[in-house]
């Protein structure tokens, strides 16, 4: 008997259509299927490659944004870990003198007039305090000048600046801020002022109100730690110590 007839092949499935997100390289698709190859000077080509440059251009430009953004808040982050700015004035009397001003008595009508005698030595070294009050090595640094210096210039040197000289002067009422004083005078400078808390404060504000430097917070915790164990424990109203002396 006959063998059987093969079945007829199967037609052939026309060619899908190039999807819509790929129609720019529908005609390279198209010569690709057709032709098994495709040339570079094809306009087709041509247009993809210039499409892939600007591609990688706006990724360039897009990593260079994204990079100076995060420099700039790297740059900023000192600012930003300020929980909150303070008014200039809120601590505009720290380091200032408190103390009630002496005022010199006037000599009455019938007093005889100081003479020449009465003057201190221009040798002698001036008290620039009480000598009998007791000494408090923990709220003064005492110093024994040995060079001719100002109250004035040892504060700054002491301080770093002259935003706490009030404080020194009122704790050496015996000499002026400007007066040059002699080898051997002995001077005592606050190691500490006191602020009070105010609502809404944090020891990162008031470092950065009255030390200038918001990290500084570590040096006002350390300076109370007998009445602040935690940064936590801040309270309004309290009085706490801030260091002047580094």
């Amino acid at each position: 008997p006959a063998p059987p007839a093969a079945a007829p092949a199967p037609p052939l499935a026309p060619a899908s259509p190039v999807p819509q997100a790929f129609a720019p390289a529908a005609p390279v698709v198209n010569t690709f299927r057709d032709t098994g190859s495709f040339s570079e000077d094809d306009p087709a080509i041509r247009r993809l490659q210039e499409q892939a440059r600007r591609n990688r251009l706006i990724g360039l430009v897009v990593i260079l944004l994204i990079a100076s953004i995060a420099a700039l808040l790297l740059w900023l982050r000192p600012a930003l870990e300020v929980e909150e700015v303070l008014e200039p004035e809120r601590y505009s009397n720290f380091g200032a003198d408190r103390t009630p001003a002496v005022v010199s008595p006037t000599p009455a009508a019938g007093d005889p007039a100081p003479t020449a005698g009465d003057a201190p030595s221009p040798a002698a070294t001036p008290a620039a305090f009480p000598a009998g009050e007791a000494r408090d090595e923990g709220r003064y640094l005492y110093r024994t000048l040995t060079a001719v210096q100002s109250l004035t210039q040892v504060a700054s040197e002491v301080y770093g600046g002259t935003g706490a000289l009030a404080l020194a002067v009122s704790a050496n009422p015996g000499v002026s801020a400007e007066q040059p004083l002699p080898v051997g005078t002995e001077l005592r400078l606050p190691r500490y002022d006191e602020v009070e808390v105010k609502p809404g404060d944090t020891l990162g504000g008031i470092a950065a109100a009255t030390l200038g430097d918001a990290k500084r917070y570590e040096e006002i915790l350390a300076a109370n730690r007998d009445v602040l164990p935690s940064p936590d424990d801040l309270k309004v109203g309290s009085r706490i110590k801030v260091p002047l002396v580094r």
